[in-house]
Order: structure tokens, then sequence, then C-alpha cells
């Protein structure tokens, strides 16, 4: 039988209509469930991922994964290579993933996969505390919509990606204790919804700190302590106004203590011991009335404290020794 030209159009726009369907689907239930197969997870059907505790699903789709709180989760996980099948087959950016987290996974190892970058809908990637390795996906800058990321106290390497400018909403990042070699990015000055930063304990973090981050005005936390940084301290940071940790001890910075810093008003804790900076103690500082942790000692300081500090009446910690 020859099918009439009007029988093969519509064949020909059912296929393609079929075709369309498969291609725009959210197949991120039969990611999530082959992706835990992958990790060595005993096999959850895809038709119980929804109903596996720690994922979360909406209508039908994952839309969070907390890989900590899966049954039979615990043990050594590998994240798997996502450049391979299955994982190089799904449709990432039809996927509405909001939130991707494990803490304290200390066995969960692998590289960050890059391709989660096409996951448009991602706000929070969190991974404390785990021991993934490698360097920092460059590609993660087109996440737009991401508000926390947190890679704290993992085995990372490498520099930090100037395409991670735009990533303008992100409100927490936490890079602390791993081994990054790298400087800090001036082009980060972009992340101005910033309240808490932090990259402690990296010991190899070297060069100046950007007087252009004076632009993330709704920082509290700045820890930078335990690196090679080295330079002055930027006076531009005077609109930190609302920092209460400012964590820069243990590293090579040289020069006075900027008088600018009167601005930050809000500061509860302030550390830069083991440095090597010089001149007096600015009297000007005398507007930290709420400071109650100050260590200064091991610099080079000359002076006499400033009788203008007598305002600082919740200071209850104050370090000013040189061995």
């Amino acid at each position: 039988m020859i099918p009439s030209p009007r029988r093969s159009i519509l064949l020909t726009l059912f296929a393609g209509l079929l075709w369309l369907a498969a291609a725009t689907a959210d197949d991120s239930v039969a990611y999530v469930a082959n992706l835990l197969t992958a990790m060595g997870v005993p096999a959850i059907p895809a038709s119980n991922i929804c109903t596996t505790a720690g994922i979360t699903c909406t209508g039908g789709v994952v839309t969070e994964i907390y890989f900590n709180s899966i049954p039979s989760f615990a043990g050594t996980r590998t994240m798997p290579d996502h450049a391979l099948a299955p994982f190089n087959t799904y449709n990432y950016d039809e996927m509405s993933i909001t939130s991707i987290q494990c803490y304290r996974c200390g066995t969960l190892k692998g590289p960050l996969p890059t391709v989660w970058s096409r996951i448009k809908s991602l706000t929070v990637i969190s991974f404390n505390m785990c021991a993934f390795s490698g360097t920092l996906p460059k590609e993660w800058g087109s996440l737009v919509d991401l508000n926390t990321l947190v890679l704290n106290v993992n085995q990372l390497t490498g520099t930090f990606p100037d395409e991670w400018a735009a990533l303008t909403k992100l409100t927490l990042l936490q890079l602390e204790g791993n081994h990054f070699e790298a400087t800090l990015p001036k082009s980060w000055s972009s992340m101005t919804q910033l309240t808490q930063i932090n990259f402690g304990s990296n010991f190899k973090i070297f060069g100046t700190v950007p007087p252009e981050w004076g632009s993330m005005t709704l920082l509290e936390r700045l820890p930078l302590d335990n690196n090679q940084l080295s330079g002055t301290l930027p006076p531009e940071w005077k609109t930190f106004t609302k920092l209460h940790t400012l964590k820069l001890y243990n590293n090579n910075f040289t020069g006075t203590l900027p008088p600018e810093w009167s601005g930050m008003t809000s500061l509860q804790e302030f550390t830069f011991h083991n440095n090597q900076l010089t001149g007096t103690l600015p009297p000007e500082w005398r507007t930290m009335t709420v400071l109650s942790t100050f260590y200064l000692y091991n610099n080079q300081f000359t002076g006499s404290l400033p009788p203008e500090w007598s305002t600082m009446t919740n200071l209850t910690i104050l370090y000013l020794y040189r061995k």
C-alpha cells in the first residue's frame, strides 16, 4: 500500500513531535539512577528514585540531591567520568536540579563534573569536607543562578577561573583547605552579592589582595589566613562596613595599617598576626567599637597603643607581642 501524500506528511509530523519530546525531556531520574550505580551504591531502580531518602523530586523529576542522606551511600565513592557513556548522553540542559550536596563525605573522590555547567537551574553546589581532586571547572561560570558554592576541605588544585566572574548571584563561596596555587582574581570583584568568601589554609595562594574587591560591600566573613599573600593592605576595603570577621594571619603582608579601615565598624574578630606589617597603630580605628578579638602579634609595629582605642570597650582579647 502506497501512503497518500497527506498520510506521509502526518507521519513525518508525528515522528518530529516524538523526537522533539525526547530531545526536551527531563531525564534527571535516569541520570541519578545511573549515577548512583556507577558510584557503587546498591542499585536503586529509576522507578524508586523519587521515593529515596536524600533525593527530592517535583512533578516526577529530580530537583535536589543530598548524597550523604541516601541509604548505603557511605563508603568510598568515585564520581564517574561524565565524558563517557551513559553520562555523555543525558540532556542536562532540560534538567531542573537546583541543589547537589554532600557534607563530610570524606571518601567521595574524583573530578568535579564539567557538564553540570549545563544544568542552568542549579543554585547550590556544596561538597564540604569531601575528597574531590582536579581543578575548578571554568565552565561553571555559566551557572548564573548559583548562590551557594561550597568546596571547603577537598584536594582541589590549580587556579581560580576568571570565567567565574559571571557568578554574580553568589552569596556564599567557600574554597578553604584545598591546594590551590594561584592569585586572587581581580575579575571576581563582580561578585557583589557575596556575604562570605573563604580562601583560608590553602598555603599556596600568593600575590596581592585585589583593591577591586572593595565592591563586595555585603561581605561579613573574609578568611585569607595561612597563605603566601603579600603586598600592602588596600585602603579601598574601607567599604566592608558589614564585615565582622577578617583573618589575614600567617601571610607576608607589608606596609602600614590603613587608617581608612576605620569604616569597618562591624568588625568583631580581626586577626593579622605573623606578617611583616610596620608603622604605628592608627588612632582612626577607634570606630571599631564592637571588636572583641584582636591579634596583631609578630609584626614590626612601633609606638604605643593609641589612647583613642579606649572606645573599644568590647575588646576581650588583644595580643600585641613580638618574638
